[in-house]
């Protein structure tokens, strides 16, 4: 089940960089996350801590609830 949220939150910031127009290397180049890092949060290969989502959420311009609400919903 633990995996499975990482899977989904990685599927929605994936989602969201990708409507913004925004590349992993961009990120990187601002100095946001390495595009390593990146990489494997948005594969669901690595766990992201509550402090890294706000930050997401803050970049991509949603709130933080966004990832909670889909969290137990069965879309992405």
């Amino acid at each position: 089940m633990f995996k499975q949220k990482n899977q989904k939150i990685g599927a929605l910031l994936y989602r969201l960089r990708n409507e913004r127009g925004i590349k992993q290397i961009d990120l990187q180049n601002e100095g946001f996350i390495s595009q390593s890092r990146l990489s494997k949060i948005e594969n669901g290969e690595v766990v992201i801590s509550a402090v890294q989502l706000m930050e997401f959420a803050e970049r991509y311009g949603v709130p933080i609830v966004f990832f909670y609400d889909r969290l137990n919903e069965n879309r992405i």
